[in-house]
């Protein structure tokens, strides 16, 4: 009886491992560039398979039970902080070669004197599809 719980958890870990190293990677992989912009069907479907993931390795049906169980965050949390890493480490940066694609720094003098200053300008979107993509988003979310 024990060790046959004991392989079930020993396999239970491994599973969660082998999710969390092999499948969830490729759920996620360049996601600070294309997360913006899914739809709601998409982003459905994409907790969907890390949903059924779970419930095959922790056999239980409550997606939010499993995920506190195994340690995760929902998939749409990720990307977010993925995201907001990815935009302040690799573009927010002046050293970076991604820099380039900010806005210009508002002036001091006029923002010192405003509760709520944005140190960087909005862009201007026309469509939305380019407010949607990753400088726009990242200007208006983490600014």
């Amino acid at each position: 009886m024990y060790s046959q719980q004991l392989t079930i958890t020993i396999l239970t870990q491994c599973l969660r491992c082998f999710y969390g190293t092999v499948i969830r990677p490729v759920l996620e992989y360049a996601c600070p560039v294309w997360h913006t912009s899914l739809t709601a069907a998409q982003m459905k479907a994409l907790e969907s398979l890390q949903r059924r993931a779970l419930c095959i390795i922790y056999e239980d049906s409550d997606y939010m039970l499993l995920l506190i169980r195994a340690g995760f965050d929902t998939l749409e949390a990720r990307r977010e902080q993925l995201t907001e890493r990815f935009f302040r480490r690799s573009v927010l940066r002046e050293t970076s070669c991604l820099h380039y694609l900010l806005p210009s720094k508002r002036d001091v003098s006029v923002t010192s004197r405003l509760r709520h200053a944005r140190t960087l300008e909005l862009l201007k979107c026309r469509t939305v599809k380019f407010r949607h993509s990753l400088i726009p988003y990242c200007l208006d979310h983490y600014v």
